[in-house]
Formats: structure tokens, sequence, C-alpha cells
């Protein structure tokens, strides 16, 4: 973490991009963008792109280092890199650090390294770095915030998200870290579990560099990489319905439609039970009201309002009401003042998915507050923005299982159907009193997406 060690980068831009020798190491300055592709980049028949993309075109992967020297790289700062035994080495030993940097920049891609870390460090890998600052993948162990390897930070933003799980990380041996980048859109795994995901347009395209953190308690360090791999990917195609999609920001709704009438003759419920007063729409009883009319590609925008205690959700994509657990998705609306949330799974706060993926970051009010959820579903992709902030991005597709998240995390036995295998297209649901505690929406409006 924390700012580059080096003096200030050359920010030059380059065109096109090159590979030399047999080893394919990057040997000069060049801009790998996802254009570049030539024939020989592209992936054989049948192969598709990562899962949650939109199956770009692949390009081989291409190693950055070469096993035996630092072509392609430079030096800033005061840590020690070196080639040793076919790996790079970087180290430093007299409390002041420094980076190694690519002299090619790389705009979408993936990246996977190979490595191991002598103790105690402080490292990690910079990406899309433009002289200024840069996103990290973090290799370390901190302890305030709590945050391990696998962690995305930001100069300016801190982490912006967390890898609280320190054992996913082999600290005596060799691990692979792997980045995505495509797009706004950042992804990092450690060891094959997805430690992160988010949505940050902060840096569009930059440099790759390995940092050697200063300070004297790091003295000795070494960050130790066997492979380090780049790959070009194609720029994230939107659907065809909307290029708009997610939006950036809370959109206009005045034209929009309501998604339910004022006299609820477009919803089912049991009778008496829910119903608007002033233009509140409130419940009397734990049961859900749902649309009578099923959807697919669409946002909804709705605003809420959360009691001391309160535990309800907005419910997408429901084949089935009469037993909508697990028949559904969830984005959770809590009250995470309230002792028993603030200490709940973060896959149980307030706009999480729930018990599947917790939301990056807490954006809801205090009870008795007006909050504003826009909620965008198209296909197996929901993002969910709470009070102007993108805090919970899902690709249904990465949950196969049913007991177990992406990150390794355990699913509550009662949501056992994978995501990835349910419908993307159902009924929308406001959940009720749960556990006797009010919940309040007002000004429901949804737009329907075309069809691709």
């Amino acid at each position: 973490m924390s700012g580059t060690n080096g003096e200030r980068l050359n920010r030059r831009r380059f065109l096109g991009w090159a590979a030399s020798g047999a080893g394919g190491i990057l040997a000069a300055p060049y801009v790998i963008t996802s254009t570049a592709l030539g024939a020989e980049g592209r992936a054989p028949a049948g192969v598709k792109g990562p899962v949650g993309t939109a199956s770009p075109t692949l390009a081989k992967w291409t190693p950055l280092f070469n096993g035996k020297d630092l072509s392609g790289w430079r030096k800033t700062g005061s840590a020690i890199f070196k080639v040793q035994d076919g790996c790079l080495v970087g180290t430093q030993t007299t409390g002041k650090g420094g980076d190694l940097w690519t002299e090619a920049e790389f705009d979408d891609f993936e990246l996977r390294v190979t490595y191991r870390v002598v103790w105690p460090a402080n490292t990690g890998f910079w990406f899309r770095h433009d002289g200024r600052k840069g996103y990290q993948y973090d290799v370390l162990k901190w302890k305030n915030p709590v945050a391990y390897s696998g962690t995305l930070y930001c100069p300016g933003k801190m982490f912006i998200t967390k890898n609280l799980k320190e054992s996913l990380e082999n600290r005596d041996g060799w691990n692979e870290a792997r980045v995505r980048a495509q797009g706004d859109e950042l992804t990092l795994w450690l060891n094959g579990t997805q430690t992160g995901q988010c949505r940050d347009k902060t840096l569009r395209k930059g440099k790759i560099g390995i940092q050697v953190h200063g300070g004297n308690g790091f003295k000795g360090m070494k960050m130790i990489i066997k492979k380090m791999e780049v790959r070009a990917l194609a720029a994230q195609a939107q659907p065809a319905a909307a290029k708009d999609i997610p939006p950036k920001t809370h959109p206009d709704v005045s034209k929009w439609e309501d998604l339910l009438k004022a006299d609820l003759s477009n919803a089912t419920y049991p009778k008496g039970v829910w119903s608007f007063e002033k233009g509140i729409l409130t419940a009397t009883k734990d049961i859900n009201l749902w649309t009578k009319k099923q959807y697919d590609n669409f946002i909804v925008d709705v605003e809420f309002k959360t009691a001391p205690g309160t535990n309800s959700g907005v419910i997408v994509y429901c084949s089935n009401t009469k037993k909508w657990i697990p028949n559904s998705v969830e984005v959770q609306i809590a009250d995470d003042f309230s002792p028993k949330w603030a200490k709940a799974d973060k896959t149980w706060q307030c706009a999480a998915i729930f018990g599947h993926l917790a939301a990056t970051e807490r954006m809801v009010k205090k009870p008795g507050e007006w909050n504003r959820f826009t909620i965008t579903c198209v296909d197996h992709m929901i993002y969910v923005m709470l009070n102007g902030q993108t805090v919970t991005v899902m690709d249904m597709r990465k949950w196969t299982s049913a007991k177990k998240n992406p990150d390794g995390s355990r699913i509550p036995s009662w949501l056992g159907i994978p995501k990835a295998k349910l419908a993307t297209k159902g009924h929308i649901g406001f959940q009720g009193k749960h556990g006797g505690v009010p919940i309040y929406f007002r000004n429901i409006k949804i737009k329907e997406l075309k069809a691709k």
C-alpha cells in the first residue's frame, strides 16, 4: 500500500505493442491495448472469455519477466531488484523502498503472478499506474483496518476491497495472484479464490509495477516472483439494450413508469397487509408484496426508510412467489446501525445480495432518513447503487455452488439453489414487516430495457 517510493514517472504515451525474442518479453515502451490483438493472439475456436466478461477474444499470455534480466522494466527509488535463480527478487535493507515498472502501459487485461514473500513485508503489484497513482494488488498483513493479501488499494481511497481471510495465502510458500481489469470492473483472486470485485473509474490505463515498501519494520523483506504474465482483453461490451447500463448516478425517473399502481391492483398480496398512505408503501405483517408481471432486463428505482432494527429487502428475478426462498435474488435492506445488524455477516447488511455478496461500502442512512436504491438487472448481472454509490455488482454465473460463495464463504443452507441456475426473469417483490419491525417505501419507479 501507500504511494510510490521512487521519483515521478515519465508519463509519455506510446502507440502499438511489441515483443522481443522467443520469451516474448516486452522490450520497449508501448501501450498495450485491446485493439492490438493480432491474428496470432486470438483464442482457438471454442475458447471463451473469463466468467463475467462479454466473452472477449483472448490474447495469449505474454511473460513480463524473462527469467534472465530486467529487460522491459525500469526502477525508481532505493529498493534492490535483481534476477536470482531465475526469479525476479525485490528487497530493501536500509528502510528505503522502491518500485519496478514496466515500460509498457496496459488498459484492459488479465495479470497473473506466481510469488512468495519473506516476511515481515508490505508489497504488492501496481496496475494502471499513471505516474501519480494506481491500483495495487496488496500483499501484506494489515491491522487497522484489517486487510490481508488480495486486497485492492488505491492512493487516496485506501482499501477499495478487502480480503479478510488470512488463510487464503501460503505465507511460507508459492502463491498465485490474479487481476482482471476490464473497463471499470476490477476483480482480484488469490490462489483461485476471488478476494474482491468492484467498479471504479479512477484509472483507465497505465503501467504494471512491483512495490517494495519502505520502513525499518520491513528491512530484509523480499518479494520473489517466479512467473509474471499478462494478456490483453477486448473492451467490455454493453448490452444492446442500453449503452449507459448500469447508470453512473441515480437516474432522472420523472418519465419512468410507476412499478405499482396506487390501488396495488397490479400486485399480489393478502388483503389488508399492504397499502399506500400519502404515497408511502407499508405493510402490517411479515408477508411479501409481488408484482403480477414478470420482468427480465430492467432498472428499478426506489426510496426506502428503515426503523430501528429493520430487516427487509427488494427481491428480483423471483420465479416462484410461494417459494421465493431460494428462487429469487434479494437485495438486502437492514438497519446497519442497530447492534444486531452492525455485528452481522456483511452479506446480511444493507445493499448486500443476501447471503452471497457484501456491499463494498456502508452507505445506508440512520433510521428515519430516506435512502435511494437504483437496482439494475441485465441478464445475469445485478448492479446495486445506494445513495449515489454503486456498492454491489453480482455476476450470477459465478455462483455455481449451493454451499459456498466464490470467495469460499458459506451460503446459508436455506438459500440452496446456485444463483447461476436461477432464471433471469421473474416477479419483483418487497419484503414486509419482518421481525415485527416496519419498512417504508416510496417513489417506486421502473424502466424496462430493450431485449438484446
